[in-house]
This record gives C-alpha cells, structure tokens and sequence, in this order.
C-alpha cells in the first residue's frame, strides 16, 4: 500500500500554508516469520496488486532453555540469503514441506523454531500513475484464504490414514463404555480423542468450543451435544 508524506509551506501568511498529501511507490514489505518458507513463498507470489522482488533469508538460532536463563532465549548463528524466483514462475512445490504438522498431528523435529524465514519485498514499479498495482483488500483476503485452504489441505492435513483409523477405533470404545446405543460422544471427551496433547497446547478445549459453534452454525441439524465418528472426520477435515 502506497505510504503518505507531508508537505508544509512554511511562510509569513498562514493562508498559504498547506499539507499535501502525496502516495510514496518506493514501499518495502518485511515479514519474519517461524512457518515454512515455502508457505510463506505461495503466499508472498502472485499476490494481487504487489509488484515486488521478493528476497528471502533463513537465520539460524542458537536456542536456550528459557527456564535456566530467562533474560537470553535465542541469539543469531548464521544467516543465509538468497532470491525468491520471479514472480510470474508457478510456485514452488510443496512436497518438501517443512512444516511440523506434514505428518497430520503436531510433530516438531529437533530444528523446530532453530531458523526464522525473513522475507523482504521491494516494490519494482515507481510510477505513481500505475494505479493498477495497488492493492486490494479484498482481493488480497481470498488469495491468502485460498493460498491457506490449499495448503493445509494438501500439506497438513489433519486426517491421514494413520490418524483416521486411531480415532476409529477410540470412539468405538468410547461407545462400548456408554449405557446407552447412542454413537454420539460428548464433546469433552471428544477433545481428548481428537487431539493430542501438543496440538492441545496449541487449542484450548474453549477454542475448540468456538470451532464447535462456528461448525454447527451451518447445519441446523447437527447435534450440538456431541460428536458420532463420521461427524468427528467432517469437523477436522472442515476446520483444519
């Protein structure tokens, strides 16, 4: 988005003093971020209205135990520079996702949160009178939303087949431990099959109550008490 700069007439006659407001072209976007750069690549390319060269950096970080030493967490090692590849190219493919969520529940390996991804995107067009490269809000919010969707989904998601056959099994004997034929569990225990104790530091069972409702809102005939197993799937896979 297009910065302002003010400019004051200064003199005798304050009638003749005036604030201009005029659009600055020569913007730069920083974004730091702990999620996998080739996430953040999709993201940043193609993004409607941003006329921009995208340089990223990875910068490696010393970790501390935050409870032996709670004034130094983390210090700068090394930094790697290089060039995101120009914007008009596909994005780059995503099988080699570094996300700690690639195996569909939360599973960080030993370098999680040791590098930080810094990207900078310079403006390369300087001519005020190209309104076009200005950017939309709106169209900006459905390429993130659908940049998001796309990726999750086919990066991480929640349901594998390994973790569809575990919740299978676990809500059938939570079945077998009801007094009643109902295939329904309550949503509290549900909390505590659907999720694992990583993933729960992450959503608190309030959070997850607020996903509930938002999942319901759209299905007047959903029990709002509890979850059957096929319902369970659809919640995961809808709010992933």
């Amino acid at each position: 988005m297009p910065t302002t700069s003010t400019d004051c007439n200064q003199g005798d006659n304050s009638s003749e003093q005036s604030t201009i407001d005029q659009p600055n072209w020569g913007g730069v976007y920083v974004l730091i971020t702990f999620h996998p750069p080739e996430f953040i690549e999709q993201l940043l390319q193609q993004l409607p209205g941003a006329d921009w060269h995208i340089e990223k950096e990875m910068i490696h970080r010393e970790m501390e135990n935050v409870k032996e030493n709670k004034y130094c967490i983390a210090k700068v090692e090394e930094v790697n520079s290089e060039c995101v590849q120009d914007l008009h190219q596909p994005p780059p493919s995503s099988s080699s996702s570094t996300s700690p969520w690639s195996s569909g529940t939360f599973n960080p390996n030993d370098n999680y949160r040791k590098t930080l991804n810094v990207f900078t995107c310079r403006r390369q067009s300087s001519n005020c009178e190209q309104h076009e490269n200005l950017l939309n809000k709106d169209l900006v919010q459905q390429h993130i939303e659908l940049v998001c969707d796309e990726h999750y989904k086919t990066n991480n998601p929640m349901i594998t087949t390994e973790r569809r056959e575990q919740l299978r099994l676990a809500f059938l004997e939570a079945i077998k431990m009801k007094n009643d034929m109902s295939t329904t569990i309550e949503l509290k225990q549900c909390y505590q099959m659907l999720f694992t104790d990583a993933e729960k530091e992450h959503l608190s069972y309030e959070y997850f109550i607020e996903d509930w409702e938002a999942y319901c809102s759209k299905d007047e005939t959903i029990n709002r008490s509890g979850m059957t197993f096929d319902v369970a799937l659809d919640f995961l896979n809808e709010m992933q």
